[in-house]
């Protein structure tokens, strides 16, 4: 009776149709079936024989072969594993791999000059100028404070990279914390995800040493987690104070990857619950986890030479292996289930030698020539942009895995200290990531936040915190500035501008100075901006501009003022660091 009951609240799964197709992948969609009752998980099958499980409702299958065809169906599985109606099936076939023609003769490329110092750049070994603080200050954190100039110029950059990287953070008093829509105090965990974006937005902002969040926030694209699917914001905010547990070198000075790599295995709930962990059981071993551990989080693809695979789909099938018995209970705590669990002995990754248990596991991964190269590139790329010397990578190389440690410290005060961080520092060469631009401009405006204001603008800039676009996280680089985020960088500062002088409880409208010059005006928008880097050709354009913009009434004064500011944090100049 209960077997018939069951089957008929489980219909089928309902509009599966495929979502993107390569000569590599398949990517299947569907809509859950009808009724009541839905499925715990789904179960993939393929040519009649089930070949994965899920709980979202959506699978890639990365094992096709191109130029053939393959039926797909979706059935939902329901309580005590009882499973309901196949879905109506949908016949994909898989394009051919592009023929790509043999290499030609390799191209040599020219040795890069290492950074001296001089114009646009300069050495790390002398004292700071208040632009070389201002560089340091973007690149590890989200911009400086003026007390935060005078404080370090004329010091070390040695002094200031150390005191970051040994400094707990403490946050800023403030009349102005963050208010729901309604002028209550946000409750991040109650009031959901719009509320945990404001809590950490906040903390970045307020907190004196920047650097524990910014190194988080790398974290986040890195180990990408979602709250899109349905996480709770509880269970974001955990996995958020996670990442920074081994960003805050000053209570955790021997930070490793190789630590956070075993805890976001084996111990995340939030990235159990977005990576089907928890669907991971010995007899159905479920690979997403596996996979993506391997290509988006340790090794990458391909190999140092660009053409060798890293792994391959046998080397994934392996680690899924180690990787089951993992669950989530009704607290949201992982546990370990030993009756899931694949105890085979007889597991191989790369062709080495047999292991057993995911730590084993992660310790094989990480023992991979690729890994430590292809992290040292992405946190070369984060925080200092253009390329880098082999010399250099192999120093920072040498430095990460010396006695086989992994240690982040030691690494990232490598790569802050390397004296390229501050080339062409009289004209900046990186976009400043939505997450870091908005930040920064609350910091140089002294901005309040209410209500989802600032988390909607992030989302037209495309980076939400919280909700990366999927599991690789946010592209970056070039793609944060396009056609589709530059007006909402520019709302930016207008909606702070709003809410500064307007919008929050108590605030108060900018001063009215009639009489005051073209100068005078400019001056002052300058250093309610926090003295912002700014061309010289930009400050030509925006001073003829006020000097013919009407100041006739107050409400003109005012806006003139409104203009120069958000022009100076706003404009071209503001996007770079």
């Amino acid at each position: 009776m209960l077997t018939a009951t069951i089957a008929r609240q489980l219909s089928a799964p309902r509009s599966l149709k495929k979502s993107k197709v390569t000569s590599s992948s398949v990517t299947i969609v569907w809509s859950a079936p009808k009724g009541k009752t839905k499925p715990k998980s789904y179960a993939i099958v393929r040519d009649g024989k089930q070949i994965a499980t899920t709980k979202h409702r959506s699978y890639t299958d990365h094992t096709v072969k191109g130029g053939k065809t393959y039926r797909y169906s979706v059935r939902g599985i329901g309580p005590h594993r009882k499973r309901g109606k196949l879905a109506q099936p949908v016949k994909i076939k898989v394009p051919k791999a592009a023929v790509i023609p043999p290499p030609g003769p390799p191209t040599i490329t020219p040795p890069i000059a290492p950074v001296v110092p001089g114009p646009g750049t300069t050495g790390v070994d002398r004292p700071m100028s208040a632009a070389m603080v201002e560089r340091l200050y973007w690149r590890a954190g989200f911009g400086p404070l003026p007390a935060e100039k005078d404080k370090w110029a004329g010091k070390s950059v040695y002094e200031l990279v150390d005191w970051m990287l040994e400094t707990v953070p403490t946050l800023a008093p403030t009349s102005t914390l963050p208010l729901n829509i309604v002028g209550n105090a946000i409750d991040p965990v109650g009031d959901g995800p719009e509320d945990a974006v404001m809590e950490w937005l906040d903390t970045m902002q307020r907190a004196d040493n920047p650097f524990p969040d910014r190194l988080t926030l790398f974290l986040h694209r890195h180990f990408a987690v979602s709250a899109d699917i349905g996480i709770a914001s509880e269970y974001m905010i955990e996995y958020r104070n996670r990442l920074r547990k081994y960003a805050t070198f000053g209570s955790n000075p021997g930070a490793s990857f190789r630590d956070l790599a075993v805890e976001m295995t084996t111990a995340d709930n939030a990235m159990n619950v977005f990576l089907d962990i928890a669907s991971n059981e010995q007899g159905a071993p479920n690979e997403n986890y596996a996979r993506e551990f391997m290509e988006l989080f340790c090794l990458g693809i391909k190999g140092v030479d660009g053409m060798t695979n890293n792994y391959s789909q046998t080397d994934v099938q392996q680690l899924a292996r180690a990787f089951t018995g993992w669950r989530v209970d009704a607290n949201g705590d992982v546990y370990f289930q030993q009756d899931r669990f694949d105890p085979g002995t007889d597991k191989v990754l790369f062709g080495g030698a047999p292991f057993t248990t995911a730590v084993q596991g992660v310790d094989k991964v990480l023992a991979h020539p690729s890994h430590a190269q292809f992290l040292i590139r992405k946190l070369w790329t984060e925080f200092v942009g253009g390329p880098i010397t082999q010399s250099t990578l192999d120093a920072l190389v040498s430095t990460y895995t010396a006695d086989n440690a992994l240690k982040l410290k030691p690494l990232m005060r490598g790569i802050l200290t390397d004296p390229q961080i501050f080339a062409s520092i009289d004209e900046p060469n990186m976009i400043k990531q939505p997450t870091v631009y908005t930040v920064g401009c609350l910091r140089q405006m002294n901005a309040p936040m209410l209500g989802r204001y600032v988390t909607d603008l992030l989302d037209g800039m495309e980076q939400k915190p919280y909700h990366p676009p999927n599991v690789a996280g946010w592209e970056g680089g070039l793609s944060w500035l396009n056609s589709n985020t530059a007006q909402a960088r520019f709302d930016l500062i207008v909606m702070l501008q709003y809410l500064k002088y307007i919008g929050y409880p108590g605030s108060t409208l900018p001063a009215d100075i009639p009489g005051e010059t073209a100068q005078q005006v400019f001056d002052r928008a300058y250093a309610a901006s926090n003295n912002p880097w700014m061309s010289a050709g930009s400050r030509n354009v925006l001073l003829q501009w006020v000097n013919s913009a009407p100041a006739t009434s107050v409400n003109e004064r005012r806006q003139r003022f409104y203009n120069l500011q958000a022009l100076m944090l706003g404009g071209p100049d503001g996007q770079v660091m």
